[in-house]
């Protein structure tokens, strides 16, 4: 039996989607194992505790430089130099203890500067000193190669003389969150912990480390300050009250009657209505306009209606 040829074209139709379809298909499984692998190999919560702990960065440089064969003094060197205050200095001397050979700064420098390093460690000296960490190193006498005098740097000679705790202001020695009130006590502040076990706060997305750092919702790094527009509002708890004290109905009345009193040139009006005041300003007013009512009207009310419509017109003809 043959068959019908708009059928072989349907099968043949067929044929070509599954063949695409899988193609597809084995692209897809093939870029979503990637990314998997990918996924495997990246830490993220270490990633962002590294982005807002700088102290971790210098201490992993200070590593490299020392790690395998030989060290690298010039990277040793310029990773020291990052070193913003004595509190980093002792933030990174912390981390360094915690990798191999439990050696901080002092440590290494002892441990891989030679003689001929004596630039390096005046200029690692130099700049700790400029930042508040106390220290010394020996200098040790001697003649070149051509016996000329030159000066070496001893070896296992430098010291820290005084702790970063001393050499730093109160602030240094206390809770990192104690320059950082404003994110303590935010209504909406969230107490968690980095991948290194530091504080971190979440407030509204953001996540705020007691550097003055933060992680933005996208991921990005930045600086804060307590004078930031969103501390100053939850400070501020919302919306600035209206606190001056609103106008009484009676003494806005009283000051308007009073301006037309004076208008009227009635001297010595308080703005009272007594019944000689009110009288006067009738009178005042029957001169100038047209009364509206009797001018001798019967009652107060009838005194009332009568002023209210004859200073409405001395307003309108004013006006």
């Amino acid at each position: 039996m043959k068959t019908k040829p708009h059928l072989l074209i349907q099968v043949r139709f067929l044929f070509c989607r599954i063949f695409i379809n899988k193609n597809n298909m084995e692209k897809l499984i093939l870029e979503e194992i990637q990314r998997m692998n990918l996924l495997s190999k990246y830490d993220n919560l270490k990633t962002l505790s590294e982005q807002a702990n700088p102290a971790l960065d210098i201490a992993k440089e200070i590593h490299a430089s020392v790690s395998g064969p030989g060290t690298n003094e010039d990277k040793f060197k310029n990773a020291i130099i990052k070193i913003k205050n004595a509190q980093e200095f002792s933030l990174i001397n912390s981390e360094l203890k915690k990798m191999y050979s439990n050696l901080d700064i002092a440590g290494w420098i002892n441990d891989d500067m030679n003689a001929d390093n004596l630039e390096t460690v005046k200029a690692i000296s130099n700049h700790l000193k400029s930042k508040g960490v106390n220290n010394t190193y020996e200098i040790t006498k001697g003649i070149d190669a051509n016996r000329k005098p030159v000066d070496y740097f001893k070896n296992n000679s430098f010291k820290i003389l005084t702790t970063p705790a001393a050499a730093t202001t109160a602030d240094a020695t206390t809770d990192p969150w104690a320059k950082y009130p404003c994110v303590v006590s935010h209504p909406n502040a969230k107490k968690t912990a980095d991948s290194s076990g530091g504080v971190v706060y979440l407030i509204n997305g953001v996540y705020y480390y007691g550097n003055g750092r933060k992680m933005l919702a996208n991921k990005t790094m930045g600086n804060y300050t307590c004078n930031d527009p969103e501390f100053k509002t939850a400070a501020a708890g919302g919306a600035t009250k209206n606190t001056k004290a609103p106008k009484t109905a009676g003494a806005s009345v009283q000051s308007r009657v009073q301006k037309v009193q004076t208008q009227l040139g009635i001297e010595g009006g308080t703005g009272q209505l007594d019944m000689v005041t009110l009288q006067k300003m009738i009178d005042k007013l029957s001169a100038t306009t047209t009364p509206a009512t009797p001018a001798t009207p019967a009652t107060d009310n009838q005194q009332l209606a009568q002023l209210s419509q004859q200073i409405n017109a001395l307003n309108q003809a004013q006006a």
